[in-house]
């Protein structure tokens, strides 16, 4: 693999991760959201989570692409 691809790979494995952890987070707070804007903030909260799960099938299929395994484990996000 050249270095601008190894380069390319190891930016997109740190958005990978960073996208990922942002969408667990989210889901998070849609499970767990209370209050007077419980409706507004509860879907608000699936919609980011939606459009972040296609976000992180993107960027995973885009490293495939290039030739690399995709990182999958929550140790490797923690690692990146």
């Amino acid at each position: 693999m050249s270095d601008a691809r190894t380069e390319v790979v190891e930016q997109l494995e740190k958005l990978l991760a960073s996208t990922y952890t942002l969408y667990v987070k989210t889901h998070n707070y849609h499970w767990n959201v209370t209050g007077p804007m419980f409706t507004t903030l509860h879907t608000l909260f699936e919609t980011q989570y939606t459009e972040l799960a296609l976000a992180v099938d993107e960027i995973a299929e885009r490293i495939r692409a290039l030739g690399s395994r995709a990182p999958g484990s929550y140790t490797e996000f923690a690692r990146l």
